[in-house]
């Protein structure tokens, strides 16, 4: 029975199919600033200016993730348990901020350094597909709160990237027999690099001007490029859920996710130039595979059963599409929405989001 609870439990796996973490990091500095802005190094600055960048960027995403589930086995009896499909939806937002500094730090022309901060917020609700249980219904909610850093480096039309993650919160389950609540936490820390190439550009003249600090960007000029880009990235997670006893009095230990994930991603995408609008439509394939990954939940011996460590899960390997659109105003106010659809062998995810950037710093005369 412990095994069969323990599968109704997980849900730390889950993470690993919706926005990480170090997506999180790569997002807005990578797509978001480095799209809008619509060259290699996300850099309007090629030319020998020192100037500071400054962004901060308002986020909301959802997603949807359908399990179709993983046994799990007892280490102190070697049982098995059949195993348990579920589904979870993931609500989150949350705000990205970074400073990019071109020409200072004795940066070269045409090298940039960005420093840059994220905190944001999810809401995910799993409910837990028990039909082997006639009468018993079971789900849990987590509440996960996230603050991370990020530190990128271009050298002309190359990036180098690193970050780091904390989270912790607190959620509650709730089963037709038992209820408990638990507090949770966990770490990411990854590295990234990457390339772009520039396919085709008409642009007839830099966008430079655009730094300077103004109460209005720059007019662009019109015209259209083309970029492919490739990054690769290697990152280590791991998540706990912090052992609780339900309302039946029974002792649940800790349950822990631990592994460590490479992954790559080719993204295209067209920068269109049109009366003072920047539009950048692109698509991305990604695939990202698991190693060392390790998911236990510990049995704690007690009055009615020995203690024991349940193994469940497997490590995973995701390819996944991303699709969407960027568009910055005359007035510097960019939007951007970005879907995205994931598979593996466990799970199929649904993702979509959106955002936007506000001109904050221009209008106190900060730049950016």
């Amino acid at each position: 029975m412990a095994a069969v609870k323990a599968a109704c439990d997980r849900d730390a796996q889950l993470q690993a199919g919706t926005w990480t973490i170090w997506e999180e990091l790569d997002y807005q500095d990578n797509w978001g600033r480095h799209i809008s802005e619509g060259g290699p190094g996300g850099a309007l600055s090629q030319n020998a200016i020192e100037e500071e960048h400054v962004n901060f960027d308002p986020y909301i995403d959802y997603t949807s993730i359908a399990d179709r589930g993983t046994q799990a086995k007892s280490t102190a009896t070697g049982a098995v348990a059949a195993a348990v499909p579920l589904h979870m939806t993931d609500v989150g937002g949350g705000g990205d901020g970074n400073v990019t500094w071109y020409k200072t730090y004795n940066l070269a022309v045409g090298q940039s350094l960005t420093i840059g901060a994220l905190a944001r917020y999810d809401s995910a609700y799993t409910s837990y597909d028990l039909s082997a249980f006639p009468g018993n219904s079971e789900s849990q909610v987590r509440n996960i709160f996230t603050a991370a850093g990020l530190v990128r480096y271009w050298i002309g039309s190359t990036f180098f990237a690193g970050g780091v993650a904390g989270q912790w919160g607190d959620g509650n389950y709730s089963g037709t027999v038992t209820t408990g609540n638990f507090n949770s936490h966990g770490l990411m820390a990854g590295l990234s690099a990457g390339h772009v190439f520039t396919l085709y550009d008409d642009r007839i003249a830099t966008e430079d001007s655009a730094l300077l600090v103004t109460k209005a960007p720059a007019r662009p000029v019109d015209g259209t490029a083309l970029f492919f880009s490739v990054s690769a990235y290697l990152n280590y997670a791991d998540d706990t859920i912090d052992g609780f006893t339900d309302t039946t009095g029974f002792a649940w230990g800790d349950e822990t996710t631990t592994y460590w994930q490479a992954g790559g991603q080719a993204m295209l995408y067209e920068r269109i130039v049109m009366s003072g609008y920047r539009i950048t439509p692109f698509v991305g394939e990604n695939v990202s595979s698991q190693f060392l990954y390790s998911q236990t939940l510990a049995i704690p011996s007690q009055a009615t059963t020995a203690a024991d460590t349940i193994v469940f899960g497997t490590p995973q390997t995701f390819w996944s599409t991303r699709l969407g659109v960027d568009v910055v105003d005359p007035n510097g106010w960019d939007y951007g929405i970005a879907g995205f659809y994931s598979a593996s062998a466990e799970y199929n995810t649904l993702g979509i989001r959106g955002y936007f950037h506000m001109p904050i710093a221009r209008w106190f005369g900060l730049g950016g």
